[in-house]
């Protein structure tokens, strides 16, 4: 009994969202912090997003922008992805989406959960956009002559769900990030933690169904509080993703994935 309400307080401190996409960086996981969530083999995913500047560009100020991606899960242990955001720079007579910063994502599960003991968690070590690097100027790039690291971070993530049946599915995650991006104020080390809540009430009718699709997220991502949520439609095919960074910026993206083999 004490346990079911440690984990009902934690539910209702952290309620979040889906187990599933983490749509500012093209991956699996939460909003914006990496969790150790996992898609099954064979999952691809190709999404495109509208980001607040907030969320797109959280050191400094600029615009509204886009963003499109592709992922898909090789192995059960290892997750791959492409990401690219289009970018507008307000220097040398250039004007809106001038270019798109390209970077790649990667996932390695270290361990699975539950292995060995209950209890366990699921622990993953990740990195996003890790091969970028800076011109020698440290000025920013826009021509491939150097990175911007925008997205560049390393981590290791812990995740952990409890399932009531027929009721509702809890993950817990926390993670450990390294964010190296290129101000030198963004190079730090810090955690992360949040959690995401969905239905699993049992049935066929269209309110069990309608209920059951939607994730809802809340995070803590090493910078900022953020909130969300994430819709399935059409057998999990559709993905829709809504969230307000710092709890009052919105961006959402759409989402089509299928598992192409298991």
């Amino acid at each position: 009994m004490f346990r079911k309400l440690i984990l009902t307080f934690w539910g209702c401190v952290l309620f979040s969202l889906p187990l599933s996409a983490q749509f500012i960086y093209g991956t699996s996981g939460s909003l914006r912090m990496p969790t150790a969530d996992m898609n099954p083999m064979g999952t691809i995913m190709l999404g495109a997003n509208h980001l607040d500047w907030q969320a797109s560009q959280p050191r400094r100020p600029g615009y509204d922008t886009d963003s499109y991606y592709l992922n898909a899960t090789l192995f059960p242990w290892l997750e791959v992805g492409y990401y690219m955001m289009l970018r507008s720079e307000t220097f040398k007579h250039m004007s809106h989406y001038v270019s798109q910063d390209r970077s790649f994502h990667a996932k390695l599960r270290l361990c699975p959960e539950g292995y060995h003991w209950s209890w366990m968690p699921q622990i993953v070590f990740g990195a996003n956009d890790p091969l970028t690097h800076l011109k020698s100027n440290d000025e920013i790039s826009v021509s491939g002559q150097g990175g911007n690291n925008h997205l560049t971070r390393f981590y290791l993530a812990f995740t952990k769900h409890f399932s009531w049946q027929n009721v509702a599915t809890i993950g817990t995650h926390l993670s450990v990030i390294k964010y190296a991006e290129k101000a030198p104020e963004a190079n730090y080390v810090r955690p992360a933690a949040g959690a995401n809540f969905r239905f699993a009430t049992p049935g066929e009718n269209f309110a069990q169904k309608a209920i059951n699709g939607l994730d809802i997220m809340a995070e803590y991502d090493a910078r900022s509080v953020n909130i969300g949520a994430s819709y399935a439609l059409f057998k999990e095919h559709f993905w829709f993703f809504a969230e307000l960074n710092r709890c009052q910026y919105p961006s959402f993206g759409l989402q089509f994935r299928i598992r192409a083999y298991k």
